[in-house]
């Protein structure tokens, strides 16, 4: 009998009594292999159906089981019932005991435990009595989600408790670790240190090694070695003279470091194909470490997780990658390829996938603190050099395998197995989620192991309690790939000429001239600009300071970035960027300072940070520096002690004091008023304005009265009077007058300001006839004067929500001049915009949502309006909210921040505040995948708002255009204002385009579709002599295309071929249809089986392939590529058609190509499923323009399906019977429709000008109007 058996035994009996156990347990032999019992070794297997299956009250049985073993497995197993017991009864202790003493000695056995262990007086040995309490059912309620899954459970407790890392070898035998340490409550009475077990096919269990502690993971080596991570080792362990006993201990790496935390240590083995280990260290509760391998080399570091590597035998010690907080799971593909699920930092959500590639950044360093922000941590790739997540994953992620093109992510807190498929992007990958499998509360899935290419071992903790609890589980999950559509192909792609040439940058095997990695580094793709950027740093020995400064700002910037990832303490250089006036190299310098701990430039930082003419995020970045450089790093930048004292430090610049009072809380409880007072005394500009606003957050009754003081004192400047008047809304029946006489101001921002904080407000007959009479002394105040005196009809007789175009138009007829102050107070204030509620700005709002400080660097104005219109239509996965049920009807919704393991959860509410919640009171939660901004905030503002606040947020100080760095003058912009929009093209010969074109900061934009492919971006927009000249790639040749508008028509030539398209402006999106109440006419059969009459070749001289042959209509080409062009023809109906409901049965071969265009307008593709067109030109796409939500095709050869509806401008997509585009905006005609015009009705155009392919069962329903 095993330790852990007899541990097992004693966690059973009340403490009284464990003495006398202990005794009978004596009398056992010494033996440490054991059989399972056999009733634990029946299976019990789940299947993937057709629909999802669900598992709740019992499970299936393996097939082998007899219907006797299968009665006796659901009296021992069954999870939807109560029981006096837990997972075991007095057979199955008994039947764990083996040892000669004969059937006596069982049947003492029987009789101790009778008298001993009443069911009453049951206790666990560990964790949270309520969720341990034996009367609960261990149903872990799985539910598969997708076909071709199957799920099995290969063995539980007692044979298998508290599990954490697993392999499997060649013979089949599962290693796994039994973790008897983390946590080990006060009375437990388990083995002293952790169990690597063997479980054999055969049902044996045996005990390999048992002298490790705090064990993370396993990992099966070569020549016979076992790899463990604990959390301060990396140890391999050998049986040397073949007993089954690891008898040979050796270290590989370990970890010196005060931090003793179990699971923020060493972690996550893998192999690299080139035989190296690959493991990985958390964020150690942010103390330096110092990790050893076996050779003696050393890596220090503190307070943040890495990748790591080393030989087999602990040698060539390496960093990978930084910028983790605690990477659980690690996996290596075959082709080298690295990829980690890591965990969140609790106040930073959401976990991630990671493409981990050598000297990556992923943002993140635990010694900046716990704070929701710092200026020198990210968690998206959103500072230079740090590389950006592939994907959200589920909480609490602790493994990772590879499947196919993609890989498999558990999540421990969610109760899920997620597939997440790789789509090539450049030198990296996209992905989405595709939930698996779904589980309950007793389903904690942690690590993974893949067996075989599609066949995976997973360990299951059952409990939600971080305590050691007698609890356990070891699943195998296989896939099918022949009826797992949402797969893919197995095989492996070859890796993208992007990524392979990341790697030659990486690994010196490319040597660029130093302008061409400059250009590089300045790539879009992130993870091709991070490989140039290392190379760039292995030439900065042949860069010196005199060429730098001639360097563009960017280039400068890119060059700081490789000194500092290549040569972090080189002071000259240091000081040589130090010395720049510009506030991005500023930035960068300082935090390179900050990492790097270089003390020496203390004072020249402080002397920055006091400097009056600062900006404030150099000065926020300084501040940061200042605390780490005094060694007080987890200060940040939001310490109220530190912040209280340089605010209350009448010796500083005012600058600087009002920089750290737009820093300190306003709920803070230093934030008081005889602090108010003083601040207020100083008359000083910067110091008032910075104590107006953060009164106006402080929202207290003695704040309010104090702006009211503010607002009326007539010295005081009108903008910050302004401020103070926007802090004052939702006033008090007694206020309401005070307003009303503010709003009577000859100053417009005062008068505009008191109107707006009226909004809402209950005004009687006297105060509603004072503002009309304003609104008529002031016409234009009168917008904001209707809006207050009637709120409910702001949003009347506007577009809807979906016609960003419309709306654009709508917006740029606003005569009055563009107010960048209102605009920001608008952002600011608490009843109308109330942006900040959720995000940040340069220093100010919450944290619920995206800091929007550089919104302006990466958006436009047109993707700002479309966010405040549709704000679910875009919304980063890691922004995501949960929505909770409680017990007590409580309805919550929040953003998921972490799971204690304690028996609460912590989440981020609409205010940034943490809310904690018991899990036992939460009944049902739900992950919304829609934004947590709400859906109406644009009916609370009025036309003239919501333009200022699109301004301020993109950091326009008026409506002319920026190009190429120079600004234009309102005749330039009259003229590109007309060019601005959506257009639809059409070509002479029966073609169509699509265009469209819009501004930004950095001037203009255009994506044009000429004829076919798919909408791309042009990569230069160029304003010439009312003309507008695109350059853009066409078939690996730079071409111009010049445009012209005259009349409402515009016009473009491709300077190439002369080739010309006409079209005019698209109307706007109309609203997504409500499919219910369309009405649709009978199907009409367009294909009588016989002939291919009603139907005609397009063009018709092209060379006709097509034939109706035995009810199908059949093409035959001789191509097999897909070019977009070839000799034989389309074939289209000789009617047209509007909105209607195709139905059509399709047979293409493999790596074959076609596509049905329904309205001779948008192309649903036509593919195998293991084709090498995938997503957004794959099977169920409607092509080049809307991705389907899943791989619903079927092998080539076979038939398929296809269910088109079009209304409106909007398609829903059945691909064999699986909605996988449903009711989405097409927003143009796709490559190779007959025409541009999105209005026109059309035929029903098949393709044939690409590959063979037949079609049957041809049905078409039009829309009844």
């Amino acid at each position: 009998m095993s330790r852990q058996g007899t541990a097992l035994l004693h966690q059973t009996l009340p403490p009284r009594h464990t003495a006398t156990h202990r005794q009978l347990l004596n009398l056992k032999n010494s033996l440490m292999r054991r059989p399972i019992d056999p009733e634990l070794s029946r299976s019990r297997t789940l299947v993937g159906s057709s629909a999802p299956s669900v598992v709740n009250g019992s499970l299936m049985s393996h097939p082998f089981a007899t219907k006797s073993s299968r009665e006796q497995f659901g009296r021992v197993f069954d999870w939807g019932k109560k029981s006096d017991w837990p997972q075991w009864n007095f057979r199955e202790i008994v039947s764990h005991i083996h040892f000669p003493l004969g059937i006596s000695v069982r049947l003492l056995v029987i009789t101790l435990l009778m008298l001993t262990l009443p069911p009453a007086m049951y206790s666990s040995a560990a964790g949270p009595p309520d969720e341990l309490n034996p009367e609960l059912s261990l149903n872990p309620e799985l539910s598969l989600t997708e076909k071709g899954v199957t799920l099995t459970l290969i063995a539980e407790h007692p044979d298998v408790v508290t599990p954490t890392g697993l392999d499997v070898d060649s013979k089949g035998n599962v290693w796994l670790v039994c973790s008897h340490t983390h946590f080990r409550p006060e009375n437990y009475e388990g083995p002293e240190h952790d169990e690597i077990i063997v479980l054999q096919p055969n049902g044996t269990r045996s005990v390999f090694f048992n002298q490790t502690t705090a064990t993370m993971d396993l990992e099966l080596g070569p020549d016979g070695w076992v790899y463990l991570a604990e959390r301060d080792r990396i140890l391999r362990v050998k049986d040397s003279d073949h007993d089954g006993l690891g008898d040979k201990v050796e270290v590989i790496a370990e970890l010196k470091t005060e931090a003793d935390y179990p699971h923020n240590g060493l972690s996550g083995l893998a192999w690299h194909p080139d035989g190296r280990l690959i493991f990985a260290l958390g964020e150690n509760f942010w103390k330096s470490w110092i990790l050893n391998g076996a050779d003696h080399k050393t890596i220090t570091g503190t307070g943040e997780g890495g990748i790591f590597c080393c030989t087999a035998e602990g040698n060539k010690l390496a960093r990978i990658a930084k910028g983790f907080w605690n990477p659980f799971g690690v996996c290596v593909r075959e082709d080298g390829v690295i990829f980690a699920a890591e965990n969140d930092p609790g106040a930073r959500p959401p976990c991630r996938l990671l493409h981990v590639v050598q000297g990556g950044d992923y943002g993140y360093q635990r010694h900046y603190g716990n704070a929701a922000y710092h200026p020198f941590v990210c968690w998206d790739g959103e500072l230079r050099g740090t590389l950006p997540m592939l994907h959200s994953v589920a909480e609490a992620p602790c493994g990772i395998a590879p499947l196919g093109n993609g890989l498999i992510v558990p999540s421990w807190t969610d109760h899920r197995i997620d597939f997440y498929p790789l789509k090539d992007s450049g030198a990296s990958f996209t992905t989405q989620q595709i939930p698996l499998i779904r589980g309950g509360k007793h389903f904690r899935p942690t690590c993974i192991t893949q067996a075989a290419p599609t066949v995976f071992y997973l360990t299951d903790w059952v409990f939600g309690s971080y305590q050691l609890h007698g609890r356990g589980r070891v699943w195998k999950l296989e896939i099918n790939p022949e009826s797992a559509q949402w797969l893919g192909p197995m095989k492996l792609r070859e890796k993208t000429s992007q990524a392979n040439f990341a790697e030659q940058l990486l690994d010196g095997e490319y040597s660029a001239p130093t302008r061409e990695l400059l250009k590089l580094c300045r790539s879009e793709d992130r993870f091709l600009s991070h490989a140039a950027i290392t190379a760039l740093g292995k030439k900065i020995k042949s860069i010196n300071q005199i060429e730098a400064s001639t360097l563009s700002i960017n280039d400068q910037i890119s060059l700081l970035l490789a000194i500092r990832k290549i040569d972090p303490t080189n002071t000259e250089w240091v000081e040589y960027f130090l010395g720049k006036t510009d506030t991005e190299i500023r930035f960068e310098t300082l935090r390179w300072i900050s990492e790097s701990r270089l003390t020496d430039f203390s004072d020249a930082v402080e002397k920055m940070a006091s400097n009056p003419k600062l900006d404030y995020k150099t000065f926020e970045a300084a501040l940061a520096t200042i605390n780490t450089l005094a060694g007080n790093p987890q200060a940040g930048v939001a310490d109220p002690a530190m912040l209280i004292a340089r605010i209350s430090d009448t010796n500083a610049p005012s600058q600087e004091r009002a920089y750290a009072l737009r820093l300190l809380d306003p709920q803070s409880k230093e934030f008081k008023k005889p602090l108010w007072e003083s601040l207020a005394d100083t008359g000083d500009l910067e110091i008032l304005r910075e104590l107006t606003r953060a009164l106006a957050a402080n929202q207290t009754e003695k704040a309010r009265h104090l702006l009211f003081d503010l607002a009326e004192t007539a010295s005081i400047p009108t903008a910050i009077r302004a401020d103070a008047i926007a802090g004052l809304a939702q006033p008090s029946i007694e206020n309401i007058p005070r307003l009303v006489k503010l709003a009577e101001s000859m100053s417009r921002a005062l008068r505009e300001e008191a109107i707006r904080s009226l909004r809402y407000s209950k005004l009687n007959e006297k105060q509603r006839l004072v503002l009309q009479a304003i609104g008529k002394r002031y016409p234009k105040s009168a917008d904001l004067i209707n809006a207050t005196l009637r709120p409910a009809m702001i949003g009347q007789g506007r577009p809807t929500n979906s016609q960003t175009a419309a709306w654009q138009q709508r917006l740029a007829k606003i005569q009055q001049p563009v107010d960048l102050e209102a605009g920001r107070r608008i952002f600011h204030h608490s009843q109308v915009g109330t942006c900040s509620k959720c995000h940040r700005h340069r220093g100010r709002g919450s944290v619920v949502g995206p800091d929007l400080s550089a919104v302006s660097n990466t958006g436009s104005p047109d993707r700002i309006l479309r966010s405040i219109l549709q704000p679910s239509r875009d919304v980063d996965p890691q922004y995501f909210p949960r929505m909770l049920i409680t017990d007590d009807g409580h309805i919550f919704t929040g953003i998921m921040l972490r799971d204690g393991g304690g028996g609460n959860e912590v989440y981020r509410d609409n205010t940034g505040r943490e809310r904690v919640f018991k899990t036992a009171n939460i009944i049902e939660r739900k992950e919304l995948h829609t934004s947590m901004m709400p859906e109406g905030l644009v009916d609370t503002l009025t036309d003239r708002e919501l333009r200022d606040l699109i301004a301020f947020m993109n950091g326009q100080p008026d409506q002319v255009l920026s190009n190429g760095g120079k600004t234009l003058g309102t005749a330039d912009s009259d003229k590109i204002a007309k060019f601005l929009g959506v257009w639809f093209l059409d070509f002479k010969d029966g073609y169509g385009g699509w265009l469209e074109i819009t501004q930004n900061q950095q001037g203009l934009a255009a994506n044009l579709m000429w004829r076919v492919g798919s909408a791309k971006p042009v990569e230069t927009v160029d304003l010439l002599d009312g003309s507008l000249v695109m350059t853009g790639n066409r078939k690996s040749k730079k071409t111009n295309y010049v445009a012209t508008v005259r009349n409402g028509t515009i016009t473009v030539m491709s300077q190439a071929n002369k080739e010309v398209a006409q079209g005019r402006r698209c109307p706007p999106m109309p609203p997504r249809p409500d499919l219910s109440k369309i009405r649709f006419g009978k199907p009409i059969r367009l294909f009588n089986g016989a002939n291919l009459s009603g139907w005609k070749l397009q063009p018709k001289d092209a060379q006709n392939g097509w034939r109706a042959e035995d009810g199908e209509m059949i093409n035959e080409t001789p191509k097999s590529d897909f070019s977009a062009y070839g000799e034989f023809g389309n074939l289209r109906t000789t009617r047209a058609f509007g909105d209607c409901k195709v139905h059509i049965e399709f047979n293409i071969g493999k790596q074959r190509n076609s596509g049905v265009y329904v309205r001779g307008l948008y192309e649903a593709q036509v593919v195998d499923r293991d084709s090498r067109m995938q997503g957004i030109s794959g099977p169920g796409a409607i092509f080049g323009r809307i991705v389907p939500t899943s791989n619903a095709g079927l092998p080539g050869g076979q038939w398929q399906t296809y269910d088109l509806t079009l209304v409106d401008r909007h398609m829903t997509v059945q691909l064999n019977g699986k909605t996988v585009i449903n009711n989405q905006p097409v927003m143009g005609a796709t490559g190779g429709a007959l025409f541009g015009d999105v209005m026109r009705d059309g035929p029903l155009y098949l393709q044939g000008d690409h590959t063979s392919v037949r079609y049957r069962n041809v049905l078409l329903s039009p829309r009844i109007e």
